[in-house]
This record gives C-alpha cells, structure tokens and sequence, in this order.
C-alpha cells in the first residue's frame, strides 16, 4: 500500500517542508524495516494577505495592476498584480505592519489609491469592507488619497483587505495593459491569447511569490515545470539536462516550489552552478473562491493547471 501525506492548513497558511528522509508522496510502510515510524518537519514560511481591488469609478477590478508590500525602510519587500476575476491578489507576509502601495510606472501614473478614512474611524476594519465581494456603497468624493494602504497583521489568521483606487485626472481614457505592453515591448507579448480567469491569473502568480535566481533577457529560454515526489524530481533532471543539451542559449527554468522536496530545492543551487541555468522558484495559495480540491494527486493536477496551462 502506497500512502502520501498532505498538511490541511489554515487557508491563510504557506507551508514548506524542511526536511523528510522518506518521499512523502510515496510512504511504503512495509519497506521503513526496523524503524516503526517516519518523520518529517514542516514550518510555517509566510501568511497571506489577500484581498480585492476596486476602481471606484468605474466599479471594475483594475486588471494588471501592480502592487508592492514593505515597510517604511523597505517599501519593496514583495509584489503581485491584480486579477480581472474579483479584483483578487495575494501577497506573502509575516506578522507585523506593512504598507500596500502601487508600484512605479504605469501603475502609480494612472491610478492613486483612495481610503475611507472616516469609516475606518468609526471601527470598520478593511478585512470587513471588503469581506464577501459585495460593492462598496460610498461616493468617490467621500475618498481620501493616500500613498499607501496600512495594514496590520496581528495574528496566524492572515488578512483580507480591501483596495480602492481612482485613476488620476486626465488619466481617465489611459489603459493600464496598454501602457504595459508599450513599457514592456516584446515581453509582453507572451500575454496575447489568454484572457479571461487563466490569463489574469497567470499573469498574476508571474509577479509574486517568486525566489529569483539569476536575471533573464529576450535570448533566454524559460521552461516551466513540476515534480511531486522523488521519481518525478528525478525525471525533472533529466529533461533539465536534455534541454540544455539541445541548446545554445541561456535557460531559466521556472519549478513550482509547493510540491518539491527539501532534498531537491537543496540540491537546486549546486545543480544550476554544475549545469549552467538560471532557475526560479513560484510558490502560492489556492484562491478561497476556486473550488478547492482534497485528494493530494487532484490537488497537484489543480496547481498544475493554474501554473502550466495558463
């Protein structure tokens, strides 16, 4: 009997295993021998911030939007970019304060982010105001302008916050994906052809939620994979080698960090030195909102779908 082993943490939760001697994804009790039992570590390695962003004018999710998350000392600590699909982004963090703030460029030119100062005066907390997806009933005037969103993550249970923004006068016919696409020229045009959810939300885990190792220009190949389980790690090596066999130029291979184990994320910094690639990692959260899957094999597909197929 072959048994696998998944951790059901708090949605809010990012989770990393630290270390395993046995490949969780494939536990034979009947070959552990003399020792009766089997251990692995976990730990906590970041808490979400979620939440959804809302143009007040025009009451649509601005799509592409370009967020950071820091700290007065530090005001780029991590980015995201705002889904079309409910105005939705994540952010990992840790406990603590933080700011919210657009990130420069096309982002900040166009839009300025609004507060409702007076209702969050009166004690409502933005996790409240922007709870359920329901629409904001307040006029723009009643808005104050701010540079940043203030946030405060006082416990394990995450926060969910509310964005408005506003685009800026004379701003209002300015496209912001336009504006990218203009800014980005040849890169962005790995975007033409997806829309909808898929296209929003690989653009989204794109930006966040990415360990980068080493940069990247237009003569660069990237190739996108994952691997749950050792076999599969091994397989993953051998096409990594078999790629780079077969070319000239510069390969970035982009892995999903949820499923891989502490063995092979170890191993990834002597493996790029020996090979010569560039390598980065993508972690993040299956949105509340998808339906979420619970067998660990279905759970894999899902994330599989999300990273690869988009």
């Amino acid at each position: 009997q072959v048994l696998t082993l998944h951790v059901d943490a708090p949605e809010a939760w990012l989770l990393e295993c630290t270390e395993a001697a046995y490949d969780m994804d494939n536990i034979r009790l009947a070959e552990l021998g003399d020792r009766r039992t089997l251990s692995a570590s976990y730990e906590l390695a970041s808490l979400l911030i979620t939440g959804r962003c809302e143009d007040v004018g025009s009451h649509i999710p601005p799509n592409g939007l370009q967020l950071l998350l820091g700290t007065p000392a530090t005001p780029h600590v991590t980015d995201t970019l705002v889904m079309s699909n409910l105005g939705y982004f994540q952010l990992k963090a840790a406990p603590g304060v933080w700011d919210l703030a657009l990130a420069p460029g096309p982002s900040s030119e166009i839009f300025t982010i609004k507060t409702a100062t007076p209702l969050l005066a009166a004690g409502h907390s933005t996790r409240a105001l922007g709870a359920g997806g329901r629409k904001l009933a307040i006029r723009p005037e009643e808005l104050f302008p701010t540079r940043a969103l203030r946030v405060t993550m006082s416990d394990f249970s995450g926060e969910h916050v509310l964005l408005l923004t506003q685009k800026r006068p004379g701003k209002e016919g300015a496209s912001l994906l336009v504006d990218d696409k203009s800014a980005n020229g040849a890169g962005a045009e790995s975007d033409r052809g997806t829309s909808g959810m898929m296209g929003s939300m690989s653009k989204w885990w794109s930006s966040g939620g990415v360990d980068d190792v080493g940069g990247a220009d237009d003569n660069t190949v990237h190739i996108f994979s994952l691997a749950s389980g050792h076999l599969y790690e091994r397989f993953l090596k051998i096409m990594m080698q078999s790629v780079l066999e077969k070319t000239q130029r510069r390969v970035k291979f982009w892995l999903l960090k949820n499923f891989l184990s502490p063995a092979f994320i170890g191993a990834l910094p002597a493996l790029s030195n020996a090979l010569g690639f560039e390598y980065g990692l993508v972690q993040y959260q299956w949105p509340t909102w998808l339906h979420k899957q619970t067998e660990k094999q279905r759970i894999i597909w899902g994330y599989k779908i999300l990273f690869l197929d988009v």
